[in-house]
């Protein structure tokens, strides 16, 4: 019986310093991840660098802290590769101090990807730091299907909201070491936590985090959980089949 796989569902492949060393990496191992992009160009730009990678998925991304960088050529690209993709990723809002000042630029083109991705079926992972509740607004809006909380920080409240509407959540080693974010991860159902690396920009010791740390996350799931590890692996597999299974239905339908 094969294995599940081991999931990094959120990683920043071109912001490693050798991206192709971090590809290499998983040659020969049942760990898979998603490379998130922060614009279309970046997209463009990894689309060869992956191309018949089997343990690598490429999403699509519009990050709101890159918002006031989406020229027309960025859209016209973001266009072209959606039909190519299931992964759409990072995409949301950031109301932070890093982000506001451009809070309406982000808000217009937020609501622009989430118009051209509803009923599409894609697997889309979000970015809602300090802007949760506007962010699950925009879904409920937009009607959108399940779509992945990246690193979820927000109230206990609003938590309730994102569970209510069906929606996932992905869950880093940061989170796990950390009182609030054990917190947070105790308040999810099990049947919606998928797991993350957010690498490089979460460390692992003294290092940036690579796909396979997403291992912190299953060994801190299973601790708490009380069950095998190899459990753990297989139910948080098991969430990201089912959810990859409702969206494609989603998509043969539109």
């Amino acid at each position: 019986m094969v294995k599940s796989y081991l999931l990094d569902t959120h990683c920043h492949l071109d912001e490693y310093p050798d991206p192709r060393a971090v590809v290499r990496s998983l040659d020969g191992t049942q760990v898979a991840a998603v490379a998130m992009t922060a614009l279309p160009s970046g997209f463009e730009r990894l689309r060869s660098l992956l191309g018949g990678e089997r343990l690598w998925r490429l999403a699509l991304g519009v990050h709101p802290l890159a918002a006031r960088s989406l020229t027309d050529r960025e859209w016209r690209l973001f266009a072209k590769y959606l039909p190519e993709t299931g992964f759409v990723g990072e995409v949301g809002l950031d109301f932070s101090p890093e982000g506001v000042g451009s809070r309406m630029t982000q808000e217009n083109a937020f609501h622009r990807v989430l118009q051209a991705i509803s009923g599409q079926g894609k697997i889309v992972s979000v970015h809602s730091r300090r802007a949760e509740a506007a962010v699950v607004a925009a879904l409920d809006e937009h009607r959108m299907s399940p779509v992945i909380f990246h690193w979820y920080s927000g109230s206990l409240r609003t938590l309730e909201h994102v569970v209510q509407g069906g929606h996932y959540f992905s869950i880093n080693p940061a989170m796990v070491r950390g009182a609030q974010g054990q917190k947070i991860v105790e308040r999810i159902p099990r049947e919606r936590i998928l797991a993350e690396t957010d690498g490089p920009f979460v460390r692992v010791g003294s290092r940036a985090a690579v796909p396979t740390d997403a291992m912190d996350v299953y060994q801190h799931l299973a601790k708490a959980w009380r069950q095998p590890l190899q459990e753990t692996i297989d139910a948080v597999y098991a969430n990201y089949q089912l959810l990859r299974a409702s969206l494609q239905k989603e998509g043969t339908r539109g």
